[in-house]
This record gives C-alpha cells, sequence and structure tokens, in this order.
C-alpha cells in the first residue's frame, strides 16, 4: 500500500524530472534565459523540501539546518547573479566577487560534514586509535592530490587577484570538504552511519570534486566554463540531497549502512595515489623517494594497529570465553557435588512422598529375610488405592499429590520403627513389618484392617474432602519359607489382582496355594481360550423359556460351552470373565453369534418354526455399539427374519454413556432384534429407563426368587416386580426354576413365563431340533405343551 509520504515523495521526483528535461532541452537549443529559469524553480522546490526537514525534529536536525541553508544561499546567489547578469550582461562567473558569494554556502556544507565526523569518531569508544589510522590515510591521499594539483601553481598571484584568492580560498574549502566526507566513508567499516548521511557523504564528494576541477581551470588557465552546462553537476548535488532529506524524515531511525570492504581499500589508496606522484615528478626526484618512504611507513604502521587491534580483541575474546567456561565448570561441579549429595536419598527415597523407594524396600526385605527369626514372621502388605485415580483426573495433579503425601503420612505412622513403607507407583504402596508369633495368629490381618481404616478416613485437600479406600494383598514369610524379596512382593501383587478381579466379600487377601492355583487356572484358560474357536472347542446348547399358563414357547436361550482338556466342560461363568480380562470376548460373541445363525437357518430348512433364540452379551461389549452392528449385520447376512434373534443384556448397562446407549438401542431395534433384560433388580434397575427403550421381557434376578417359597418378604419384592414389568409393557421371566413347587408359586405371583430345568434341561442343537420337531406334531402346529 502507497504511503501519504510516498505520494508526495513520487510527486516531487516526477515535477523535477520533468524539470531537469526542458532544462536539458533550453541547454540543447541556447534557450539561456528559459533555461536559467527553469534551473530556479527547480533549486527552489529542492530548497524548499530540504527546509521541512529542517524545520522537523529529526536525529540529524542540526545538519539538515546547515545543509538546506547552503542550499537556500545557493539559490539567492543565482538569483541575484542572473538578475546582475540579465540587467549588465556581464557573466557572473568573471565578475571578481562571483566566487567570494559561494564560498558561505561550502562553508555551510563543510560544517555539517565537520559535525557528522565528531558523531561518528564519538560513536566508537573501542578503537579510535584505527579512526586516526584510517583519518590520517585519507589526509595522506588528498595532500598528495593537492600536491599534485598545485605544484605549478604560484601562489605570488594570489596577493594581486582578489578573484584567484577567493576560487583559492573555495579550492580548500572542497579539499576539506572532501577530506571529511572520504573520513566519513571510510569510518563506515567501524561505525553504524544512518542510511541518510550516505546521501549527503556522496553530494559532497561529487560537490567538492565539481569545485576542484572548476576553480583548476581558473587558477591555471583563467578559464571558466560558461552556460548552463556548468550547474549540472551542482542540480545533481541537490537532488542528492534532497533524496537524502526524504530518507532522513520518513525512514525508520534503525536503518543504517556499513561497509566493509572501504577500511581494506583505504590502506591502498594513499599508495596508489603515490605512484601517480612519483610518475608526475620522476623517480630522480628526492621528493617522491621522501613520499614513498613515508607512505611504506604509514602502511606498515596501519596494518600494525588493525592486527594489534584484532589481536586484543581476539585475546580478549578468548578471555571472556575462558572465564565463561570456567564458571560453568564450577557451577557444573557443584551441581554434580549437589547431586551425589542427594542420589542416595532419591534411590532411597520416593521424590514426593518422602516414602522409601522400591530399590530400598528391596534391600530391606532382604535383611529382614536374612535376620529372620524362628518365632518371626516377616508380612508384607500390597495396597492398592481406590477411586484415587478419578480424584487425580478430577481436581488435578497438584490435589492428587497432596492426597499421596497424606495417605503415606498415615501409613509411615502405623509402621512406626520397625516397619518399612514403599511407594511403588501413582496409587500402588507396600507395607513391610516384622514381629513375633504370638497367640494371636491374626495380628496381620487386624494390622491390614487398621491401614484399611486408615486409608479410609476423611482426606481434606484444598477445602475438598476425598474418601477413599483400598484393597490390600498380603504374603508372610517365616524362617524356613525359604522366600525372596521378589517373591514376596509379586505374591502381594498377585493378591491385589485377584481381589481387583473377582467379587469377594473382603478387601483383605493373603496370598495361598489355592490363589495360586486359581491364577494359575484362570492363566490356562486364557492360554486355551486363544485357539479355542480355531480347535472346535466351543459348543452351544439351549434352554426354551415356556408360558407358564400357555405352555407356549416364548424363546430359547443359548449357552455357550469350553471344552478343556485340563478341567473339562465350562460353563459360561466360568471363563468368560477370562476372556473379558484377556480381550477375548468378541472372538467368543462372534461365536455364539454365528451359531445361533446357523441353528435358525437348519431349523428354517426342516420347516420347523424356531422361536427367537437369545444371547448373553457381555457387560465388557456395552462399551460401544460393535455388538450391536455385529448382530445386526449377521441377521442381514444370513437373511434371518426379523424377530428371530434377541440381545440378552444385563441391567448395569445403564451405568454407561447415554450417547452410546441411545446408539445402541437404536441398531438393535432397527435390525428387528428383540432386546432381554437379564438379572433385573440385582442393584441397577431404572424403571424409567428399562420402559422408555421399549424392553420386550425381563428376567428377574435369581438372588430375589429362590427363597420366595419359605421368606415372605421376598416374595413380595418379586411380586412387585412382576407387576411393574407388566405395567412398562414388558414380559417377566423367572429362570433357574427347578421344581414343580417354584413353578406353582410363581404362577400364583403371576409370573409370565420361566426357564429350568423343572422345565426342559439345556438342549444340543439336534436335540433342539428333534425336540420342536416332536412338540410340532404333538401340538399340530404349536409349541404348547401342559407342564406337569
Amino acid at each position: 500500500m502507497i504511503t501519504p509520504f510516498e505520494v508526495k515523495r513520487n510527486q516531487t521526483i516526477v515535477i523535477l524530472a520533468v524539470l531537469f528535461f526542458v532544462y536539458f532541452n533550453a541547454l540543447v537549443f541556447a534557450h539561456e534565459y528559459f533555461g536559467h529559469f527553469i534551473e530556479i524553480i527547480a533549486l527552489a522546490i529542492i530548497a524548499f523540501r530540504m527546509f521541512q526537514v529542517a524545520i522537523r525534529r529529526t536525529i540529524h536536525t542540526e545538519i539538515w539546518v546547515l545543509l538546506s541553508l547552503s542550499v537556500c544561499l545557493w539559490l539567492f546567489g543565482y538569483i541575484f547573479w542572473y538578475i546582475y547578469w540579465f540587467n549588465f550582461n556581464i557573466e557572473h562567473a568573471r565578475h571578481d566577487h562571483a566566487h567570494t558569494f559561494y564560498i558561505v554556502p561550502a562553508i555551510f556544507m563543510l560544517s555539517s560534514l565537520v559535525i557528522y565526523t565528531i558523531k561518528c569518531f564519538n560513536a566508537n569508544t573501542k578503537n579510535k586509535i584505527l579512526l586516526y589510522s584510517d583519518i590520517s590515510s585519507v589526509f595522506l591521499m588528498l595532500l598528495l592530490f593537492g600536491v599534485m594539483t598545485y605544484q605549478s601553481f604560484d601562489f605570488t598571484s594570489l596577493s594581486i587577484n582578489s578573484m584567484k584568492f577567493s576560487v583559492f580560498i573555495s579550492s580548500c574549502i572542497s579539499f576539506l570538504i572532501l577530506f571529511f566526507a572520504l573520513s566519513i566513508l571510510f569510518m563506515s567499516s567501524d561505525v553504524m552511519v544512518h542510511i541518510s548521511m550516505v546521501y549527503v557523504v556522496v553530494a559532497n564528494i561529487i560537490f567538492a570534486l565539481t569545485n576542484i576541477n572548476h576553480f583548476s581551470d581558473v587558477l591555471f588557465n583563467d578559464s571558466h566554463i560558461n552556460g548552463l552546462f556548468a550547474d549540472i553537476p551542482y542540480m545533481i548535488v541537490f537532488f542528492i540531497l534532497m533524496l537524502g532529506s526524504y530518507q532522513e524524515l520518513y525512514k525508520s531511525r534503525a536503518q543504517y549502512s556499513k561497509n566493509l570492504n572501504f577500511s581494506l581499500m583505504l590502506k591502498y589508496i594513499p599508495a596508489l595515489s603515490a605512484i601517480v606522484f612519483v610518475i608526475q615528478n620522476g623517480l630522480e626526484s628526492i621528493v617522491s623517494f621522501y613520499v614513498i618512504v613515508v607512505l611504506l611507513v604509514h602502511v606498515l604502521i596501519s596494518y600494525y594497529i588493525k592486527a594489534k587491534i584484532d589481536d586484543d580483541a581476539y585475546l580478549q575474546t578468548q578471555k571472556q570465553a575462558s572465564l565463561q567456561i570456567e564458571k560453568h565448570i564450577e557451577h557444573y561441579t557443584k551441581e554434580v557435588m549437589l547431586a551425589n549429595l542427594k542420589l542416595s536419598e532419591i534411590v532411597d527415597k520416593d521424590y514426593l512422598t518422602s516414602a522409601y523407594s522400591r530399590l530400598y524396600l528391596i534391600d530391606s526385605l532382604n535383611s529382614m529375610l536374612k535376620n529372620l527369626k524362628h518365632d518371626e514372621e516377616l508380612v508384607l502388605y500390597h495396597v492398592n488405592l481406590r477411586r484415587f485415580s478419578q480424584a487425580n483426573s478430577a481436581y488435578g495433579y497438584g490435589v492428587g499429590d497432596k492426597i499421596l503425601k497424606i495417605i503415606a503420612k498415615r501409613l509411615m505412622s502405623l509402621s512406626g520403627d520397625i516397619g518399612v513403607v514403599a511407594r511403588l507407583n501413582a496409587d500402588d504402596f507396600m507395607f513391610a513389618i516384622k514381629k513375633q508369633v504370638k497367640q494371636d495368629a491374626s495380628w496381620h490381618a487386624n494390622l491390614a484392617q487398621r491401614i484399611i481404616n486408615s486409608v479410609e478416613e476423611s482426606i481434606e485437600v484444598e477445602s475438598y474432602r476425598f474418601m477413599l479406600n483400598c484393597v490390600i494383598g498380603y504374603d508372610i514369610a517365616r524362617l524356613n519359607d525359604k522366600k525372596q524379596p521378589r517373591d514376596l512382593m509379586r505374591n502381594a501383587d498377585k493378591a491385589v489382582s485377584f481381589l481387583k478381579s473377582h467379587v469377594l466379600n473382603s478387601n483383605v487377601l493373603l496370598f495361598t496355594k489355592e490363589i495360586q492355583d486359581l491364577i494359575t487356572k484362570e492363566s490356562n484358560i486364557a492360554i486355551g481360550l486363544k485357539n479355542a474357536r480355531k480347535e472346535n472347542r466351543f459348543s452351544l446348547v439351549y434352554q426354551p423359556v415356556v408360558e407358564i399358563r400357555s405352555g407356549k414357547i416364548l424363546s430359547i436361550e443359548a449357552f455357550i460351552r469350553y471344552k478343556s482338556d485340563e478341567f473339562g466342560e465350562l460353563l459360561a461363568k466360568d471363563f468368560i470373565k477370562i476372556a473379558e480380562k484377556n480381550d477375548l470376548i468378541d472372538d467368543v460373541y462372534d461365536y455364539v453369534l454365528n451359531e445361533c445363525a446357523k441353528t435358525i437357518l437348519k431349523l428354517k430348512q426342516n420347516n420347523i418354526k424356531c422361536p427367537p433364540i437369545s444371547i448373553n452379551i457381555s457387560s465388557m461389549q456395552y462399551l460401544n455399539a460393535n455388538f450391536a452392528i455385529k448382530l445386526r449385520d449377521t441377521m442381514i447376512k444370513n437373511k434371518i427374519p426379523r424377530g428371530s434373534l434377541i440381545a440378552e443384556i444385563c441391567e448395569n448397562i445403564w451405568m454407561n454413556d447415554e450417547a452410546v446407549i441411545d446408539e445402541i438401542f437404536a441398531i438393535l431395534k432397527g435390525s428387528g432384534a428383540l432386546i432381554y433384560m437379564d438379572n433385573y433388580g440385582s442393584g441397577y434397575s431404572s424403571i424409567a429407563l428399562t420402559r422408555r427403550k421399549n424392553i420386550d421381557a425381563v428376567k428377574i434376578s435369581n438372588d430375589l426368587v429362590q427363597n420366595i417359597i419359605f421368606n415372605d418378604s421376598d416374595k413380595i419384592v418379586v411380586k412387585s416386580l412382576i407387576e411393574i414389568t407388566k405395567i412398562i409393557g414388558a414380559k417377566s421371566i423367572i429362570k433357574m426354576v427347578d421344581s414343580k413347587q417354584m413353578v406353582d408359586a410363581l404362577l400364583e405371583l403371576g409370573c409370565e413365563a420361566v426357564q429350568g430345568n423343572a422345565i426342559k434341561s439345556e438342549l444340543k442343537e439336534d436335540e433342539l431340533i428333534k425336540y420342536l420337531k416332536n412338540l410340532k406334531n404333538v401340538g399340530g402346529g404349536g409349541y404348547s405343551f401342559l407342564i406337569s
């Protein structure tokens, strides 16, 4: 985007370009009056623009004031002498006082350079001797230039010719302008020069060289460059100054120019100028000899100064680097010493809770075992905190860390001086203690309960109150057990894992051989389950669900069995949880789903009407809708009629995310599958959700039913649940009915359907086909029969 400044600058440049074009044409066609008029207009525009900079406050205000005065005086001189020339038709260049008038603008330009040179010199506080060397090089070069220029000049003529005297003074001023301009330019290798000052330096160099060339002709030849062509270099000088003023006024103050090559070139310029001088004066001249000697000495001194400064700078840099390295070494040495002092504590202690570390615990256990006496026991408790991860996630790690510190402090207070408390990870502690065996052999169990009570005490952190609990697995070592520290730790960990994966009535478990046998059995079952489907070790059995009053088959439930070489045929309750823990439940579900589909197709091929078959869904599968998608896809793939499959889910599905529940029910209902609710009333019952989701049937939990014959309160509860299922539009089913007496009692309570050995025991696939076929023959097309 073009700024207003750029627009104004471009307009000025265009106007001046047009004026210069007209001015040049005036030169070509010899329109002298008109050319002088255009020249005055152009110079007036330049003076006006520079005056705008001078009246504004910039970083070089005094310099631009002098330059603008110089241009203005030059303009007034033009106007004065052009009027004088116009009236008297005398060339102002030949007037005795003409050159005297132009001394004043030159002095102003010289003054601006002197001021800026002093600024540059003062800006460099380190290498002033190098600046002296560079300035002396410029001085020698100009001295040679002046000697070569004026060596044949007759200085006595100055006293008798005022014009020559003024011209000579102007020449001297021009040499001084050239000296300071070149000094600034060559100092730029060590001093940052503002970009606007570069324009000033270039303009002054052109101005000085033009004056020297012009005045040399006057001094030596008494000739003048007349006409408009003599003013062209001066117009260029003033145009460059105007451009510099724009840079000064509008460019960033941080914009500088630095020439890195001039200082090296500068060393050779006097020598090169000396060659010209020697050639002009001849090799025999004694002056030439002295000039060469002086210049060579100067060059050597300059190089020495530069080398000395570079060496000093390099040595200073190395010294500072060495000091910095020494400081770093000293700092890191102290850190290493502090780290070594803290290393033992870090290794032995947990950084957060000040409890001992795993390594320290192992060493302590090893020492305790070696010193164990025949009347002593060493007990190692593994304390696993429950609900800590939820508090840590909900309230942040800061709060979680404070909770752990409080728990550790409580455990260490229980251990006293004879126990060792160690933290294993985020929410696991170990507590080792050695005591004499007393008559009370259950002291270790009592201590475990004290640990639980300590953990379950209310914890207050940052105005929050937390209630945690824990499970404890422990192992005991005696003198002749030959247990190692890692054996104790592993056994206590196994006891905790067993507690967490099994529903027990206690939060404390002692590791025993029976526990190990159960763990080994589960591990072997898990290994066998991985290849059970490939090895055809799964099978299905079926059991009908019958309506009590009509005797009709309401549905058929499918049960999976696993045949193990080591443990025989296992029921679903013996291996489903193991399959869930080892991520094998999807494979089991796929097998049941496909086998049920095959059974339905076989019944269809035998022209046997098949009641809907129910499949139990594992609680692990409620986490997403994958099982419902698989059921839908299986029905579509095998062209199974709607209503032929039942998804039998437990009521703990209501604990899941509501969006996932909605997705599951939408897919099941959309595929035409029926939905049964299993174990209804076991702890997660939601009448509202059961009604809203249009459950087809409810299987009431067997825990509520098994005592209804002898317990009136259980009978009332079951009857209430049956009435509720009727109200919400679902059928009530009681499973595991094993006696005629139970059937009669359920009939009295209003139950609609039952399932169990009292009705029909489990059937294999071929037995089911035969069974349904016989019922068809007996019932004349239906599946009704009387329950005897």
